[in-house]
């Protein structure tokens, strides 16, 4: 006679119970690497857990990206620095202005 998985409760809470977690996984992988933990583990319910971790495990860490990007621009070698250092100074007044004012009521 044919047995189901859904026959024994104990499997099936034990097979429902780890798709949860691997979902909850799947939220919290990618919120450490940027992305929205929210949003992931609401498509690893809908998908897959597990093609959704592989999918987080193909994409570049949001993070890193964020963190590699020069704040100032940088002088190239060999050429005078001089524009470079007034773009800086610029950039830097402008800043100063704005955290001086205050926002309209």
């Amino acid at each position: 006679m044919y047995r189901s998985v859904f026959d024994d409760p104990i499997l099936t809470l034990s097979l429902a119970w780890f798709y949860v977690v691997s979902t909850f996984l799947v939220g919290w992988v990618a919120a450490q690497k940027g992305r929205s933990g929210v949003g992931w583990f609401m498509l690893s319910l809908v998908l897959s857990p597990v093609l959704c971790l592989l999918a987080l495990v193909a994409v570049p860490d949001e993070r890193i990206e964020r963190n590699t990007r020069p704040a100032q621009p940088v002088a190239p070698e060999g050429s005078s620095s001089s524009l470079y250092q007034r773009i800086a100074e610029r950039r830097e007044a402008a800043d100063r202005a704005r955290a001086s004012e205050t926002p309209p009521a």
